[in-house]
This record gives structure tokens, C-alpha cells and sequence, in this order.
């Protein structure tokens, strides 16, 4: 049987809050395009995933983070 090798995973800062105001933190997420980078790239927790998804809409909802078009 072959063991699939598990990566480690990036942890945040604690000191590091995810945040729609973190303009720095959301902006190392996206892609050239625009897009939500994927967890399996980032290499974060599901839960923070999904914080930084959440941050990411509410920032293009509220027009602090532009969308590329």
C-alpha cells in the first residue's frame, strides 16, 4: 500500500487577524486574476480557508479589494 506523503501546513500569525481590513493578508490569497488561491496551494486549514474566503467576498462586496475585470 502506498502512503500518500502529507505536506505541512502554513499556519497564520496568531497576532494575525483575518480580517476584511487586512488588505496585505487578503492580496497574498489572489491570484494575477482575481481568483481565491485554493487550499490545497495555500497550504492552510480548512477553518482559515474558509475565514479567508468569507474576508475575500465581504472585501469585494464592501469595494475594498478590487476585482480585476
Amino acid at each position: 500500500m502506498v502512503r500518500k506523503y502529507k505536506f505541512p501546513r502554513r499556519f497564520l500569525p496568531l497576532d494575525q487577524e483575518i480580517s476584511y481590513r487586512s488588505f496585505e493578508l487578503l492580496v497574498s490569497f489572489l491570484t494575477s486574476q482575481g481568483k481565491i488561491v485554493p487550499r490545497s496551494v495555500s497550504r492552510v486549514t480548512l477553518k482559515q480557508q474558509r475565514k479567508i474566503s468569507k474576508a475575500i467576498k465581504t472585501a469585494r462586496s464592501l469595494k475594498v479589494l478590487v476585482v480585476p475585470v
